[in-house]
């Protein structure tokens, strides 16, 4: 596993869980990544909305 990653869950409707995966199939991801693929998508519209979101740096 990537160690830059971290691992959530995540809970949804099942309506929602039924068309992500649906969009997941099409697109030919897995669900994770096309989970991942729409959070970073999102992340990017807030940002140019809203400007970047700084991270903070270990110390």
């Amino acid at each position: 596993m990537d160690n830059n990653k971290s691992v959530t869950q995540i809970r949804l409707e099942k309506d929602t869980h039924i068309k992500i995966k649906y969009i997941a199939e099409i697109k030919l991801r897995s669900l994770n990544a096309q989970m991942e693929y729409a959070i970073e998508k999102y992340i990017r519209e807030f940002e140019k909305e809203h400007g970047e979101i700084l991270i903070p740096k270990p110390q």
